[in-house]
């Protein structure tokens, strides 16, 4: 995404993931998909599932898996070290006058997660001991990083504000109050919790 994409939050991935949900059935014939995302990807697909049960619709849906995605923000992390009302409200306006979070930015959020993996021992032995980082799986996944809208990284941080999955009619998607404890699907967390 780019500047003009500023307006397009959780609802408009919603919409698009329902699209192409629908679009698959058709070439396919089949009555149900699986869904499967990744990191706020799983939130997404989440999000659909509620708003497909709000509109009786989730029997297009035959499961769902979440790669390493969070959907009840509440878990203690070091990242929830910088989260405050005034650092969110910072970032949000921030990312409004940009029109996206850049990637950059992003990977660098990531990094604070888990900073003595990603940040604290590549400057022990880098920096301070001049040896040659050891190789690790997560700067893959770290320096593989994409842009976010404006309005769906403000959606980002009001989930980890709110917590919105986790209490009935916690998030509102595409006009639609979510209640994930309606959701039967049957699911599936690789590296994530749930």
């Amino acid at each position: 995404p780019d500047v003009r994409h500023r307006e397009w939050g959780l609802s408009s991935y919603v919409e698009a993931v329902e699209e192409a949900m629908n679009v698959c059935r058709a070439i396919t014939g089949a009555r149900e998909v699986n869904l499967m995302g990744a990191c706020a990807g799983g939130m997404t697909i989440a999000a659909l599932q509620g708003h497909l049960q709000a509109k009786r619709q989730l029997r297009r849906v035959a499961s769902a898996t979440y790669l390493v995605s969070l959907l009840d923000s509440q878990i203690d992390s070091q990242a929830s070290l910088f989260i405050d009302e005034q650092t969110l409200e910072a970032a949000k306006r921030r990312s409004y006058q940009k029109g996206i979070l850049d990637g950059r930015d992003l990977a660098r959020v990531f990094a604070w997660m888990r900073p003595n993996d990603l940040i604290w021992t590549y400057f022990i032995n880098n920096y301070l001991l001049g040896k040659e980082p050891p190789a690790f799986d997560i700067l893959y996944w770290n320096n593989d990083c994409t842009r976010l809208p404006a309005a769906y990284h403000g959606d980002l941080l009001d989930f980890f504000k709110h917590n919105p999955l986790t209490h009935p009619g916690g998030l509102e998607v595409c006009g639609t109050p979510i209640d994930l404890q309606k959701v039967t699907v049957d699911s599936f967390s690789v590296g994530g919790i749930n």
